[in-house]
């Protein structure tokens, strides 16, 4: 008997846990909804999200360097091939 009460204690917690989560998508949704008609700004980023972006950014930024760095040092040679 045991058991039983182990496996419906598993299959519950497991459905609560769905349920906040289904409870969670639907919340955001209303949320953006009565934000956008109200006119209210969205939350400030969190401090993880601004240093994402930020990584993101100084990425994108040294691979572009990179690649003109590249794309110089193969014309000049290009270059000093055709003399």
């Amino acid at each position: 008997m045991n058991n039983h009460f182990k496996d419906s204690f598993y299959y519950l917690s497991r459905a609560g846990h769905h349920a906040r989560l289904g409870l969670r998508e639907t919340k955001a949704g209303v949320e953006r909804r009565v934000r956008k008609l109200t006119g209210r700004e969205v939350e400030p980023e969190s401090r993880f999200d601004r240093l994402r972006t930020d990584a993101t950014n100084r990425a994108r930024t040294a691979v572009t360097t990179a690649r003109s760095a590249v794309a110089k040092r193969r014309s000049g040679e290009q270059a000093v091939e055709q003399h």
